[in-house]
């Protein structure tokens, strides 16, 4: 049914697109604002201008409260600041033109918890993917210039690659029992509360372009979460999600045009392996 209407197959696609464009530009902006500010206080910012912006949501939101699985939605708001220190650490000493693909990698552990937890089959483009995303990782992880040595940042992004594993790894279940709308809230509420301890930094010390682009980063990041929802309603996961996951593209695209980072030759060939990867990881 959902597939009848070609208008709602052109908008599931074009919502599909807009999401990998967001969350590359999400990216961007992240490295440009931690060269002022430290991870901690781009997070607290970030989910702070999040909660807000959902706020309007809430009023044409399914909402149901389930204290049963209460424990599901603290775990995953701790998870999801765990995902993004170590993305916002990485970032913050390395190339997010290689970091951002490893991180984004997650549906590597996502696939195999499906597989072991939930009984989910395993697709021949999905093990093709697994082979092109095992390879391509080991090849982005080192530089060679003179002597061999490990890429700056590389071990903090398999932190946001494992928990954001997990994190999407409860999104199905939550989501049945929140919604999509109060859950994302709800975890984003608990993260918020997690990192406010560690926050240090006044919003009145941001400069005013500082500011916005904090902003920006808020918006694209919700926004992304909120097109994801709406585009599996009107096309098909197999469809949306493949292109949503090809956001490492646009990381790398702007990276290179913007800050001129440049690669060695295993990770330009590392990259050819894993950008598929994470698409036929999705399908």
């Amino acid at each position: 049914i959902r597939n009848s209407y070609p208008m709602a197959l052109s908008l599931g696609l074009i919502l599909a697109f807009y999401g990998m464009l967001a969350l590359g530009l999400h990216d961007f902006l992240g490295k440009i604002v931690l060269k002022k500010i430290k991870p901690f206080e781009l997070l607290f910012l970030e989910y702070l201008f999040g909660l807000i912006l959902l706020l309007p949501f809430l009023f044409f939101a399914r909402i149901n409260f389930d204290i049963k699985s209460i424990y599901l939605i603290l775990v995953m708001g701790f998870l999801h600041v765990l995902a993004y220190f170590g993305l916002y650490g990485g970032f913050k000493i390395g190339k997010i033109s290689l970091l951002s693909p490893v991180a984004a990698s997650y549906t590597l552990p996502t696939l195999i918890l499906a597989y072991i937890f939930l009984d989910e089959k395993i697709t021949k483009f999905q093990l093709f993917g697994v082979i092109l995303a095992i390879v391509g990782i080991f090849l982005v992880s080192f530089e060679k210039t003179g002597k061999i040595k490990l890429t700056k940042g590389f071990i903090l992004a398999f932190i946001p690659m494992l928990s954001f594993a997990l994190v999407f790894f409860l999104y199905k279940p939550l989501t049945a029992i929140y919604g999509f709308i109060f859950m994302v809230f709800l975890f984003k509420m608990v993260a918020l509360l997690a990192i406010t301890p560690k926050y240090r930094y006044s919003v009145r010390k941001l400069n005013t372009s500082l500011f916005f682009i904090v902003l920006l980063i808020a918006v694209l990041e919700t926004s992304m979460q909120v097109t994801y929802a709406y585009s599996t309603t009107v096309e098909k996961i197999s469809l949306t999600v493949p292109i949503i996951n090809m956001y490492p593209a646009v990381v790398f695209i702007v990276s290179y045009l913007f800050l001129k980072e440049r690669l060695k030759l295993n990770q330009y060939i590392g990259l050819i392996f894993l950008l598929p990867a994470l698409a036929l990881l999705s399908i």
